[in-house]
């Protein structure tokens, strides 16, 4: 093993006016590293700019597909992503997925701290179950029986859509970065049948550099885990790590919720009871799940705040846990920006999971895109 050795130079020599100027080359570095920092805020808002500049009609697509290449040109130098790996296993090959060893390639996009969810993990299934106004199930198992397996998530979490999909016998793919989500939804394969667990593959994976060895007639992203990117340079990757994985005529679905503005100015600093359920393993006891929100950025479209997850018994409260949660809401046209940003066009658009139009009376918006065939 080499094992740099460091000696000290004393100041006036030879050896002593080189490390001098070493140093202050390291300090003139450092600050055009600075400098280059500041210029990738403007070229953010630069591509903000000129999304909307083209979607008003002012620019035109040659103008504006040379204008983003020129712009992701200056970009910092790529940086490797994190590997993909199959969850639950260090060896593919064990596991029998040497077939989807996965590839990140390369990625502009730095890596980062990422939320792991691991209290929120241990609540999901049971909260969900409690909330009767999702709906989302029946649209995201039509869409996979209509394509085929294999179907990829991006986002399984602990296989609130997962399971339903394989249980109609479509192979599924997952993919999520939380271990903690994955660790439920495998816990909760073990009590599948061997049939139904054959059909499953799970991936540890951050949803902007993913990178499976394999293409899919059909990508799903369900319950908006895309309004968990808070930036333009992570929401593109995330769309276009989506993106990667479709085959020829292939097809991304995902979906997002439509702001009511009144409700979230109305919800500062108010702690509300968002859902309620017995606890699976002691029906004397009651979880309550509570959502305070903190904070609203009207710029950057984002919203924060913290879930409070208690646990009582009759009157007394046994124990209580925190999570926060920020999420970035978008606007319509500025998806559309994103697409194009991304290489990517609406084949659908909904305004619900009963694929109502998407008007004024809608509360979701829900799409269908694929890859932009060449030459538009």
């Amino acid at each position: 093993m080499f094992v740099a050795k460091t000696e000290r130079v004393e100041e006036g020599t030879a050896d002593g006016v080189l490390c001098a100027r070493a140093a202050t080359q390291k300090r003139e570095q450092k600050s055009r590293f600075k400098s280059r920092d500041k210029a990738n805020f403007s070229k953010e808002d630069d591509l903000k700019v000129l999304a909307w500049s083209f979607l008003a009609g002012n620019v035109s697509i040659w103008k504006f597909k040379l204008t983003v290449c020129a712009l992701r040109c200056r970009q910092h130098p790529v940086t490797t992503g994190p590997h993909a790996k199959p969850f639950g296993h260090s060896n593919p090959k064990a596991a029998g997925l040497e077939d989807l060893a996965c590839d990140t390639g390369r990625s502009n996009v730095k890596k980062k701290a990422v939320r792991t969810y691991t209290v929120s993990a241990k609540y999901y299934d049971a909260a969900y179950a409690a909330k009767k106004d999702l709906v989302d199930l029946p649209f995201y198992v039509e869409l996979a029986k209509k394509y085929g397996g294999p179907v990829l998530e991006i986002g399984c979490g602990t296989g609130r859509v997962l399971l339903p999909i394989v249980r109609e016998g479509v192979e599924i793919h997952g993919a999520d970065q939380s271990p903690a989500m994955l660790r439920v939804l495998k816990k909760r394969l073990k009590s599948e049948s061997r049939e139904v667990r054959s059909k499953v593959r799970l991936f540890q994976g951050d949803m902007r550099t993913v990178r499976l060895k394999k293409k899919y007639s059909l990508v799903i992203m369900p319950f908006r885990p895309l309004q968990h990117m808070h930036t333009l340079k992570d929401q593109i990757a995330a769309l276009t790590s989506a993106a990667a994985h479709l085959n020829k005529g292939g097809v991304f679905a995902f979906d997002v919720f439509l702001p009511k503005f009144e409700g979230i100015a109305a919800a500062i600093g108010q702690k509300r009871l968002e859902l309620e359920w017995n606890d699976p393993e002691d029906a004397t006891k009651v979880v309550r799940r509570y959502y305070r929100m903190e904070s609203w950025d009207k710029i950057n479209q984002t919203f924060a705040g913290t879930f409070r997850f208690e646990i009582h018994q009759g009157e007394k409260l046994l124990a209580e846990e925190t999570e926060t949660l920020r999420m970035t809401y978008y606007l319509y046209p500025q998806l559309r920006a994103l697409f194009l940003l991304a290489d990517l066009e609406a084949v659908k658009e909904y305004g619900s999971f009963a694929k109502t139009p998407l008007d004024d009376t809608a509360e979701q918006m829900v799409f269908l895109v694929r890859k932009r065939k060449s030459g538009r």
